[in-house]
């Protein structure tokens, strides 16, 4: 095993956790913008009770409230994503710069992009659904449940100041909600607002990173196998509370290359928000991948490199000294 390789993408791998976080704090700004200018226009209005009327126009300015939000979340969700994506391929390129001297500039130069369009336009899901599609049907489930909150509110006769303060406290992924809450709104009921707008941030942008790893290591003439590791998280936030899944599937499969290996073709898509590990295999010293592609580059013949660098990745161009 290659330590220095395995280094690399660790590194590669906290990066993107630190990504995936990031993400996160940033939906959460988003939201809670949202709940501070509801709470802003509560302190506005009066204690008398609301008309249907008033609730329907009230309900129509808060939904260009939500599309806002949604646009906010694609920009979120596009941004962590870009970061994740690039991060495999800069770990190849550090791990060949490290063994050869040299610099493949050309190499892997439109894997991070290809991965990216991909998860956005829907390309590895089998439903098709690019991110588009996913944060519209988050922002419409958000728009009923205000509808709900604003009907509810008018049947149990509160305020348009007590109903801005329910709707406040709902976008809020933060506030403590009042003990009657359930019993007013039992639809919503330990529901939290970002939940969705979440997982589909840690999902997409797992799912980039996750691709990025994989096309890279294809095109790797050194790796030779992806391992599955679970995550340190699996039996605690899985395994004791629901049982085995797929992953644990995933950390014992052997088709011949090692527990946990795959080939890089056919390492298994990570379900939604899973924090498992996968990396590439390279079972040479860096003594030995330096020294077979010093050869190769003193004219040596060696056909695996030769298709490598000059069928899949545009010919010479691009190879200088580091």
């Amino acid at each position: 095993m290659n330590r220095h390789y395995r280094a690399l993408m660790n590194e590669a791998r906290r990066q993107h956790d630190a990504n995936v976080k990031q993400a996160a704090q940033e939906l959460i700004k988003l939201y809670t913008a949202v709940a501070d200018d509801l709470e802003r226009e509560a302190r506005l209005m009066g204690d008398e009770t609301i008309s249907k009327r008033w609730a329907t126009d009230y309900a129509a300015s808060l939904r260009k409230r939500v599309d806002e939000l949604g646009k906010g979340i694609y920009s979120t969700v596009i941004n962590g994503a870009k970061r994740s994506s690039r991060l495999p391929t800069a770990a190849d390129m550090k791990f060949f710069t490290a063994a050869s001297g040299m610099s493949f500039s050309d190499v892997f130069s439109r894997t991070p992009d290809d991965a990216l369009a991909r998860v956005l336009n829907g390309g590895i899901y089998r439903d098709k659904a690019g991110l588009s599609r996913r944060i519209w049907g988050i922002t419409r489930g958000l728009e009923r449940d205000i509808d709900y909150i604003v009907n509810r509110g008018i049947a149990e006769k509160k305020s348009a100041y007590q109903i801005a303060q329910d709707l406040r406290d709902y976008v809020d992924p933060k506030a403590k909600r009042g003990f009657n809450w359930g019993k007013v709104y039992p639809n919503l009921t330990g529901k939290r607002v970002d939940f969705n707008a979440q997982r589909l941030s840690r999902t997409a942008i797992n799912h980039t990173y996750w691709l990025d790893n994989v096309k890279t290591c294809e095109a790797n003439p050194f790796v030779e196998a992806m391992h599955w590791e679970l995550s340190s998280e699996h039996f605690v936030r899985q395994v004791l509370p629901f049982g085995e899944d797929e992953c644990d599937e995933y950390a014992e499969h052997d088709e011949g290359l090692g527990i946990g290996n795959f080939y890089p073709e056919n390492l298994p898509l990570p379900h939604p928000q899973c924090l498992c590990v996968q990396w590439g295999v390279v079972p040479y010293s860096m003594t030995e991948v330096g020294d077979e592609i010093g050869r190769w580059l003193a004219g040596g013949a060696n056909a695996k490199l030769d298709h490598w660098y000059g069928v899949n990745f545009l010919g010479w161009r691009g190879l200088v000294p580091a």
